[in-house]
């Protein structure tokens, strides 16, 4: 699933939530502590609720994450060319 692929890396949360957090929580993403993880969980557990996508919706975002095509069929209803993404 697309949530799947909801992760975190330090230097990342660092480059671009740095300085919203106070100074422990950017001790904390440095050394992979609980916040980032619990910050991760929540948004594996938010997403679906806030997105809440129909399996073929779901099937079109794995095509299109491993394969890098996009079936537009599988979101249109409509049989269609697929197209690769270049």
């Amino acid at each position: 699933m697309f949530v799947d692929h909801v992760a975190f890396d330090a230097a990342e949360l660092k480059r671009y939530l740095i300085p919203v957090p106070r100074q422990e929580i950017v001790a904390e993403i440095e050394n992979g502590g609980e916040w980032a993880k619990r910050l991760v969980t929540g948004t594996r557990g938010g997403l679906p609720r806030l997105f809440p996508l129909r399996e073929a919706e779901l099937k079109f975002l794995k095509i299109l994450s491993e394969k890098a095509e996009i079936k537009a069929e599988l979101i249109t209803g409509q049989n269609g060319n697929s197209y690769r993404a270049q």
